[in-house]
């Protein structure tokens, strides 16, 4: 048990907050006492759940091999009767984080192509040398001065600012403490959102933690009253 790695286990079960669930197994070693050796988070697309709510073992959806007891948790997030995958906040933000790269992409293109104007000076054939020579120098002060059509650079900046916007809201709770045009009264109470998301996160990591607990009791002493773990 020394050996194990506590905050890696609670970043494990930190990932089903993200990721829906998220299978960890329990590699248990007897020396005294029955206790766990190892504990390894395993790929979430190795497992699905039965028509019972159980998890268990798939292999391309095909074959569904039941897991043994004492040997599998499973921590979820915001899983209910109909849906024991639960939700996960990636979901949330799936075509946020979609159309934030497209229209970065697009926006880095448009920067390139169309950052320095191309400008085109024409005169009439009876112009001077001198009034070439004036020609070119108004042309180049035109590109010094970034003389362009800015209206399309916004359409990009305002879709980047809606898209972060509405990730930092499904991750955070709120964007107040990123966004800088906030306040101190706007950043506050979005803090306290913030607390919010993480005393639900931290229910999770508890849950965990007490299920282990319960299976190391009743490996080693049987039905009796177990101790309780509590994340501060």
């Amino acid at each position: 048990v020394a050996d194990v790695d506590v905050y890696k286990f609670c970043k494990d079960i930190m990932n089903a907050a993200f990721f829906f669930f998220h299978p960890i197994e329990i590699i248990w070693q007897k020396v005294s006492q029955w206790l766990p050796s190892e504990i390894v988070a395993k790929p979430q697309e190795w497992f699905a759940f039965n028509d019972d709510r159980e998890l268990i073992f798939t292999e391309n959806g095909l074959s569904q091999e039941p897991l043994p007891p004492y040997k599998f948790l499973c921590p979820r997030h915001e899983d209910d009767y109909l849906n024991p995958y639960g939700l996960g906040d990636l979901g949330l933000v799936f075509w946020l984080v979609t159309f934030k790269r497209g229209g970065l992409k697009f926006w880095v293109s448009f920067t390139e192509k169309y950052g320095a104007p191309w400008l085109i000076g024409k005169e009439p054939r009876s112009n001077t040398h001198s009034d070439t020579e004036k020609l070119l120098d108004a042309l180049e002060a035109l590109v010094s001065n970034s003389v362009g059509k800015s209206s399309s650079v916004d359409a990009f900046d305002k879709l980047l600012k809606e898209c972060k916007s509405g990730i930092n809201i499904a991750l955070l709770g709120q964007d107040q403490t990123t966004d800088k045009e906030t306040n101190h009264a706007s950043a506050s109470a979005g803090l306290e959102i913030a607390d919010d998301i993480r005393d639900s996160d931290r229910r999770i990591v508890e849950a965990a933690f007490n299920e282990l607990i319960e299976w190391v009791v009743s490996l080693n002493f049987g039905d009796v009253v177990c101790p309780k773990f509590e994340l501060f």
